[in-house]
Parts: C-alpha cells; sequence; structure tokens
C-alpha cells in the first residue's frame, strides 16, 4: 500500500494473539469499548453494522465530554482488512467536519501472533502535524496494547462455526453467555474483572 508521508502516519505491532480474534475484537461492538481509546478515557456506545457503506459509529468520554464520532466502512476483507472513515455517516451523508480516514490490516505473522498495522490517512499535511503532535504514535500504540491484554482475557475461546467453543464445551455468543461477559465482567468500560463467569 503506498503512503504518503506528508499526509498518512502508520503504526506497526505484533500482537501475541490470532488474527481471527483480533478481527473479533475490531468487528463485534461489545469488544471495541474495551480497547478503543487509551484509558483514562472510555467509549459509551458503539454501534456496527459490518457492511461497506454502513455505520462504525463511537462516543467517546474524555475528560468528562461526551464526544461522538459517526463514521462508516469503505471496505472490508474479512480477517484482513478494515476501512473506515468519518468523512461520511450512514447512506453516504458527509461529514460536516471530516477528520480521518482509518485502515486496519491484519497478517499472519506465526502461530497464535498477528502482524497488525494501522494506518491514519489526514486531509493536509498540517492535520498530520496536529494528529502527530496530538499523540498519535502514544495513544494508537496504547490502543494496541490495551486490544493485546483484552484479547489474551479472550484467549481460552476459539471461534468456530459462528460461535465460541470454550474448554469446557460450546456457549452462545449471545446473552450471558457470551464470552466478552463470561471472561471479563466489565467495570464499566475500563478494567475487567477477572472472578469468572457472568
Amino acid at each position: 500500500m503506498d503512503l504518503d508521508p506528508k499526509t498518512d502516519l502508520k503504526l506497526e505491532r505484533s500482537i501475541h494473539a490470532p488474527r481471527a480474534l483480533i478481527w473479533e475484537c475490531w468487528t463485534r461492538p461489545e469488544h471495541i469499548p474495551q480497547f478503543f481509546v487509551p484509558r483514562p478515557h472510555r467509549v459509551t456506545a458503539c454501534e456496527i453494522d459490518l457492511r461497506v457503506g454502513d455505520r462504525f459509529n463511537t462516543t467517546f468520554e474524555v475528560d468528562g465530554k461526551q464526544i461522538h464520532n459517526p463514521g462508516v466502512y469503505l471496505e472490508i476483507i474479512p480477517g484482513k482488512k478494515l476501512v473506515f472513515t468519518d468523512g461520511y455517516s450512514k447512506d453516504w451523508r458527509p461529514s460536516e467536519t471530516p477528520f480521518m480516514t482509518a485502515i486496519v490490516l491484519l497478517e499472519d505473522a506465526s502461530p497464535g501472533v498477528t502482524s497488525y498495522t494501522a494506518i491514519v490517512r489526514l486531509p493536509t499535511p498540517e492535520t498530520r502535524e496536529t494528529h502527530e503532535d496530538m499523540g498519535f504514535f502514544e495513544g494508537w500504540g496504547t490502543m494496541v496494547t490495551q486490544l493485546e491484554d483484552y484479547a489474551a482475557g479472550l484467549g481460552r475461546w476459539t471461534r468456530r462455526q459462528g460461535g465460541f467453543l470454550a474448554r469446557g464445551g460450546p456457549l452462545p455468543t449471545r446473552g450471558r453467555g457470551d464470552p466478552a461477559r463470561a471472561i471479563g465482567r466489565r467495570a464499566p468500560f475500563g478494567g475487567r474483572d477477572r472472578s469468572g463467569p457472568a
């Protein structure tokens, strides 16, 4: 993928979790609040309709202020690539204040390890510089660390035939048996309570 150093930012990491699990975390709304903004900030709402042109909406709480981020998916290659932007909302309605397009790329690095690349494309060199100065590498780096930690908690679950299998047998993927609840009850979008299944 061609990058423009004047307007693009790129972060690469290896994550010690299977690619399918990282994809799951990025594409299910119950997982997004666990990693998508650096703590102590938090995601208070997330809507995902995983289709090109459909919504990827989040709401952040930053220093007590609610920040709404409507967006859409531009490209989806299952298990490998997500492209989303805040330049549009559902039904291709243009944003009044577009900021960026983000690209998340996942590849198998080795068994149980994912090569993770995040690219942020910004409209001008000035907005790129502002985003970098605001802490792109620290913020997105922290987000990847949070994702890896969260995925480690989910790691004993494996995806199979549309549901999850645990060591003890099959569990449904919705309701009380959802792995996101069973692995870690959520202290409101912060850390995880590892005391056991809900």
